[in-house]
């Protein structure tokens, strides 16, 4: 993995509009959320309305992230609470209007 990657081992990442799940399993792999162990290993978040299929590596919430509680279950799924060391480094969305 070169150094000029955007995903790299150990960082947060959250993915909204997740389905079918094909980014957050890619994520998963390079954040080293799928087998990593102590501070290199990484978290993905996946949030959509639609079902995702359980993914290895990554945690899925099942909603709307409009909704009012969506934020609050964000930060409740965050490994260390949302004010951690190391901060939410991605945030991606390919989400369009339905």
């Amino acid at each position: 993995m070169t150094s000029n990657r955007i995903l790299k081992p150990g960082q947060r990442v959250i993915d909204l509009g997740a389905a079918p799940g094909g980014w957050s399993q890619i994520a998963a792999e390079r954040v080293k959320a799928v087998g990593g162990a102590g501070p290199g290993r990484g978290q993905v978040v996946a949030i959509d309305y639609l079902g995702v299929e359980p993914l290895p590596g990554v945690e899925i919430l099942q909603l709307d992230f409009t909704d009012d509680d969506a934020e609050e279950r964000l930060k409740a799924l965050l490994r260390g609470g949302p004010r951690r060391r190391r901060p939410l480094r991605l945030g991606r969305s390919d989400r369009r209007p339905h």
